[in-house]
């Protein structure tokens, strides 16, 4: 992860089994997204040469046999930062603007180890919350820095909870609005997918798009009232052909800090099974640099699974919502 970068020879991405990015998306974000485009992982291990075509299609890479799980990540790493330095010039990625446009994202939150009991204490461990702090997040803020990695910008991630609202219909029976609506609805929006916004039913298993007027119609037709949201804000650093984006969770009630998240982002392609075995291999060395850092803890991957929530394996806008909505979820329920 250390090495420095050694190319600067941009290539095209591999977007095999990924559909196109939406014709009405602003010039900006197209340019953006093609300019995104580079080699397939397993192109830059074979053939790291520059101005040889790059074949249309290849099998992501494994190990060999001889070759420790360790070493063979530290290749993996070491070859995409220096085949994707083309990356820190193109800005922040931007989400949504089709399934082509963005790469495939793991959702990383802290867990943080409670401090060993004394022999015979009685007394329960304290709760993950209660070990948080903004030491914490300035540490792995270092921790990511330590790397060859460039602070693009901020980001932000707003996930709010909603419940039915309860009508005053004097004993009557419940009507049949009232039985259909479903028991929670999280809506999450991006502060780089402006006019967006995402729903989400836990429970029935449902994702969905929507306009961002979609809030106002919920507060004009009051089947929902909001309860409470999550906010996570930091910064988005670009490695190689990797994004990271460091984040703190803040409550909305009382602006306590409820999580720190890491978000991956393999940039090269949108395919969920060729981008896994390459964030595996990212997620084992991060954890070394967090650990050489000293911190007490390691970062959880949330890997929920989106073939229950009708998600095929092109990651999208909608993919990356339900990650946020899941972690949050957990996080408003070590709260309660």
């Amino acid at each position: 992860l250390r090495s420095a970068f050694h190319s600067s020879t941009p290539q095209p991405r591999s977007d095999v089994g990924c559909p196109p990015p939406t014709s009405d998306a602003p010039p900006s974000r197209r340019a953006d997204a093609c300019s995104r485009r580079r080699a397939p992982l397993d192109k830059c291990l074979l053939d790291p040469a520059p101005g040889v075509p790059p074949p249309t299609h290849h099998p992501p890479p494994t190990a060999p046999a001889s070759t420790s799980p360790a070493l063979h990540a530290a290749s993996v790493l070491t070859t995409v930062a220096a085949a994707g330095v083309s990356v820190a010039g193109v800005g922040a990625r931007v989400r949504g603007v089709g399934a082509g446009a963005m790469g495939v994202t793991w959702l990383l939150h802290w867990q943080p180890s409670p401090p060993p009991q004394p022999p015979g204490s009685t007394a329960p461990p304290p709760s993950s919350s209660s070990l948080l702090s903004l030491a914490t997040y300035t540490e792995v803020a270092k921790a990511i820095e330590s790397l060859p990695a460039a602070r693009k910008g901020r980001w932000q991630c707003t996930c709010s909870l909603y419940r039915p609202n309860a009508r005053d219909t004097a004993g009557a029976p419940p009507s049949q609005s009232d039985v259909a609506a479903a028991r929670e609805l999280f809506g999450v929006s991006f502060s780089d997918v402006a006019g967006r916004h995402l729903l989400v039913l836990r429970q029935e298993r449902v994702v969905v798009e929507a306009e961002s007027g979609v809030q106002t119609l919920m507060e004009k037709l009051q089947l929902y009232r909001h309860r409470v949201s999550i906010t996570y804000e930091g910064f988005e650093y670009l490695l190689g052909d990797f994004a990271m984006r460091l984040g703190r969770a803040i409550l909305s009630t009382n602006e306590a800090l409820r999580g720190i998240v890491v978000e991956v982002e393999y940039l090269p392609t949108c395919s969920l099974p060729r981008a896994r075995p390459l964030l595996l291999d990212f997620l084992a060395l991060w954890h070394d640099v967090v650990a050489a850092q000293g911190l007490v803890g390691r970062f959880v991957p949330l890997d929920p699974a989106f073939s229950d929530y009708s998600l095929g394996d092109s990651f999208s806008l909608q993919h990356s919502a339900l990650q946020f909505v899941l972690v949050s979820a957990h996080l408003m329920a070590a709260r309660a």
